[in-house]
């Protein structure tokens, strides 16, 4: 089932220089095992962070930006309360300037439920496999799940810690890294992967994708971001996090209601 859409976003491919710089230990006094432990600990902060994060509950905000390289700008938000521990939540999606109506989605365990509203209404709920969702973009999790935005965070490399922040009246470290190339071809369809191959290919490197995560003083995410921008073209990803531990109760559809999906495309769903 594909979401009636007038939208479509190109992604452009160009060059970009990486420089990169090595350290060695000329004193032979440990100093460089000290060095590499201290660059390991900000990224084990991050991956223990998601971990907590995962065993509780939210509300989330997702905010998907794409800029066209030529003066379009387009925006995709999500709202709605997880239960990132009992895989069990709902989410709200809307294009601010697109189409009006809302696409809504339901998860409970392996199965999420989706229906549009307004100019997207479908008729009655679709369901379809969480595990086997893919995503049809880079850095767009599959029908929005906020855990595959985790999961890539979890995976940040050169990690390093970038001081304290107040989001949201809530004090916060901030970690800065990148995302590797199998990261960002996570669960992406063998077209996208393909196209990030050649991408890659191309230009001697990963893509550049960097990723940051806000950490709280509880140890639990309460922001991440990943960002990707080749020659003007750019989407950055934002999930926020809050109100952690909160009760969310979801409804799940009727099986009289619902009918089977083998998979969902379109750029609000990821």
């Amino acid at each position: 089932m594909r979401a009636p859409l007038p939208f479509t976003a190109a992604l452009v491919t160009a060059a970009v220089l990486c420089a990169g710089c090595a350290s060695h230990d000329d004193a032979g006094d440990g100093s460089a095992a000290k060095r590499a432990a201290e660059k390991t600990a900000p990224a084990d902060a991050v991956r223990a962070a998601v971990k907590a994060t995962r065993a509780t509950s939210a509300h989330t905000r997702q905010n998907v930006k794409i800029s066209d390289g030529q003066g379009q700008t387009y925006r995709i938000d999500i709202t709605g309360g997880f239960d990132l521990d009992a895989d069990r939540g709902a989410l709200s999606v809307r294009m601010p300037g697109g189409p009006t109506g809302r696409i809504d989605e339901v998860f409970a365990d392996d199965t999420v439920y989706v229906r549009g509203t307004g100019d997207l209404a479908m008729d009655g709920w679709g369901s379809t496999s969480r595990s086997a969702a893919k995503a049809h973009a880079m850095l767009r999790a599959p029908l929005n799940d906020p855990e595959y935005v985790l999961e890539q965070i979890s995976a940040m490399r050169q990690v390093t810690e970038s001081g304290t922040e107040t989001l949201d009246k809530v004090p916060a470290t901030h970690y800065r890294g990148t995302l590797g190339h199998s990261t960002l071809t996570l669960r992406t369809t063998s077209k996208i992967r393909d196209k990030v191959d050649e991408a890659r290919d191309y230009l001697g490197s990963d893509l550049p994708v960097f990723a940051d995560a806000w950490i709280d003083g509880q140890g639990r995410i309460v922001r991440a971001r990943t960002d990707l921008n080749l020659s003007g073209v750019r989407m950055t990803v934002t999930l926020s996090l809050s109100e952690h531990g909160k009760p969310v109760r979801v409804a799940v559809p009727d099986a009289g209601q619902t009918s089977p999906v083998p998979e969902f495309d379109g750029p609000m769903l990821g």
